[in-house]
């Protein structure tokens, strides 16, 4: 594909899911940044939700940066937060694609889905065995690993063990779009 091709193509995709950018917390803030940094790097307006109060930036590394509210309490803030941002960007930003991040936020696909903006969502980890979401919280990712599996149109998974997981136990295929530490090519010729 020419440039100029390439230029022509250019998509409003959207990150929802995650504390936003820049990324302060973890492994889905750090996969947000780079991967919504390098498709802005690629000419794509790229909108990242942002639940960090009193951020002042909109923009960073070429990334547009919406910063919406959230209910903080441990089991809601994230589920507020990503249905905020999933009804802002079907009444405002309008994307043409959309990365919901954390398995956990299935609940907002159909939306989505209805506004016919197509959506991948990212699975992570098997969060319903993690130590720390017990009773209630497990059981939510459990309903929610499901729900992400049965009405994703498109999966992405972090690592091929997650996507032999979700194959094995849904029979069902994810892209894996594996991350992580930053290596530089000196490191790489090195070793």
């Amino acid at each position: 594909m020419s440039q100029s091709d390439q230029k022509s193509k250019r998509l409003r995709i959207a990150f929802m899911g995650t504390r936003g950018a820049p990324a302060l917390y973890g492994g889905f803030e750090t996969a947000v940044e780079e991967i919504g940094a390098r498709l802005a790097d690629r000419g794509h307006e790229v909108t990242v939700y942002c639940r960090n109060p009193g951020q002042k930036i909109t923009q960073y590394r070429g990334m547009k940066l919406v910063n919406l509210p959230a209910i903080h309490q441990r089991m809601a803030e994230t589920l507020s937060h990503t249905g905020v941002s999933t009804a802002h960007a079907i009444v405002k930003a309008r994307p043409e694609a959309c990365f919901l991040m954390n398995a956990g936020n299935a609940p907002f696909l159909p939306a989505l889905s209805a506004a016919g903006i197509p959506t991948a969502i990212h699975l992570d980890g098997v969060e319903s065995q993690r130590a720390k979401w017990r009773g209630v919280g497990a059981k939510y990712y459990r309903w929610a690993e499901k729900s992400a599996v049965k009405n994703g149109k498109y999966l992405i998974s972090d690592a091929q063990a997650i996507a032999d997981y979700v194959r094995l136990t849904y029979g069902r295929e994810s892209e894996v779009i594996a991350y992580g530490a930053e290596v530089s090519p000196e490191h790489v010729r090195s070793n």
